[in-house]
């Protein structure tokens, strides 16, 4: 159970990760081709934190151990804040994206609420999954490393018997 939690954790947070980053680079796409609609180092600002959230989503190898795999409660508690942190900066990103083009108020309204849509069902899958595995303990113990094989145990007195027979 605790494999299966913890893989829909990273599937999820690969998923956002790559969502992130193709709408910072839809932002950045609408600052070069179209005239932008409102401030351009406030909407480049996000589109940078949002380009820097989708890269560290998507290199597991640069995340924490709290961020990668939770495991424990303290753990779990931090990865539900960093999911919440995640949606927060994912539905910036996709606002921007959406403001940047212009559009009327019903339907710029309409399309941000539909690019907040994915990023808010992958960070909820995952805040679920942190929430899971606080209370599902891993099912194998976590590899240390190549182990050496141990000598086996013989007591003092047979090796000293053993040699005089």
């Amino acid at each position: 159970m605790h494999r299966l939690v913890l893989g829909t954790y990273r599937t999820c947070s690969l998923i956002q990760g790559g969502y992130q980053l193709v709408l910072a680079l839809a932002v950045f796409a609408i600052i070069a081709a179209l005239p932008v609609q409102g401030s351009v180092p406030i909407t480049l600002t996000f589109a940078i934190i949002g380009l820097l959230t989708g890269l560290f989503l998507l290199v597991p190898r640069v995340q924490p151990p709290l961020i990668r795999a939770p495991q424990g409660f303290l753990h779990g508690l931090g990865a539900m804040f960093f999911c919440n942190t995640f949606a927060v900066i994912g539905i910036f990103t996709g606002y921007v994206a959406v403001i940047s083009l212009g559009l009327e108020e019903p339907l710029s309204r309409d399309l941000a609420m539909l690019t907040a849509l994915p990023t808010s069902l992958m960070t909820g899958l995952m805040w679920l999954a942190a929430l899971l595995l606080i209370f599902v303990p891993p099912t194998e113990p976590p590899a240390e490393g190549p182990s050496e094989p141990t000598a086996p145990q013989h007591d003092l007195n047979d090796l000293r018997t053993s040699r005089m027979a």
